[in-house]
């Protein structure tokens, strides 16, 4: 108790406020105030000086300090964003002219005793461009099978030929309420309508081009749907590895991507596909 009374004095006589009234009980002793007039009103000055400067370091601790605890907050999200908006450690669209690689030739890539695969999923998806009659612009439409999309999400959906699920490949509170009711498809010689019988939102899939939005059919309409339309038939290849930290080391992982391009520039390219994913 002793000390807290001296720390509290202390901290008083080191303020504005006892010279202040230092000063105002030396006026009252005129022959010494007017003695000590010049040393009284410096001493004020430097009191008040310090004052301003100690503010200043205040408020720069109280700056840095801030800013430091939101970069280190920012680092620590950074990771959790990354693991959140990317369910698997690597992740690629395939298709008959785009990245192409064998099987065994991604696994010699990935694949590594000190850091193996630990899980690799294929979902055959199909994309199809839509043309409107009003405008110069197409709708791109990313189909999946109700067999595919009930593994990937652990769902026992059921879906009957005229209907279609609207999935959206997000958490759930960032999905919009937008849908399209109907959609209507040239297929075999008719014009077929699809009615949405609800909308599904989960986090399933890393954030590539047109993997945002699928229209989910029963397994005999998702295969008329291709034999019928025009479109690109593709695979997404999901990859998990034992420590996704690893894999910015490994020199193999990096020269992915130019892999994918040596066997690209083996095959003839497809126009079509390159519309549909690289827009």
């Amino acid at each position: 108790m002793a000390i807290s009374y001296v720390e509290v004095f202390g901290k008083y006589l080191l303020s504005p406020s006892f010279t202040s009234l230092f000063i105002e009980l030396a006026k009252k002793k005129k022959r010494f105030y007017y003695r000590t007039l010049i040393v009284l009103t410096n001493l004020d000055y430097k009191f008040k000086q310090l004052t301003s400067l100690l503010m200043l370091i205040t408020v720069m601790i109280m700056i840095t300090i801030f800013y430091s605890s939101l970069m280190l907050y920012m680092y620590n999200d950074a990771e959790h964003q990354a693991v959140s908006n990317h369910p698997y450690d690597i992740a690629f669209v395939q298709t008959n002219s785009k990245n192409l690689i064998s099987k065994d030739e991604l696994y010699s890539v990935v694949n590594h005793k000190t850091n193996p695969l630990k899980e690799h999923r294929e979902i055959p998806l199909f994309y199809y461009a839509q043309k409107h009659t009003y405008g110069d612009w197409q709708t791109i439409y990313t189909f999946m099978s109700l067999e595919e999309f009930n593994e990937l999400t652990s769902s026992h959906m059921q879906l009957k030929d005229q209907e279609f699920l609207y999935y959206l490949n997000t958490q759930p509170e960032y999905a919009h309420n937008d849908y399209v009711e109907e959609l209507t498809f040239p297929i075999g010689g008719e014009m077929v309508t699809y009615t949405m019988k609800e909308s599904f939102a989960q986090k399933e899939i890393n954030n590539l081009s047109n993997l945002h939005e699928f229209i989910v059919l029963s397994n005999t309409q998702y295969d008329r749907i291709k034999g019928n339309l025009e479109g690109v038939e593709a695979r997404v290849q999901l990859l998990n590895v034992t420590n996704w930290k690893e894999t910015s080391c490994l020199k193999s992982t990096i020269n992915l991507p130019q892999l994918f391009l040596e066997y690209s520039l083996k095959i003839p390219q497809r126009s079509i596909s390159y519309r549909l994913l690289q827009r």
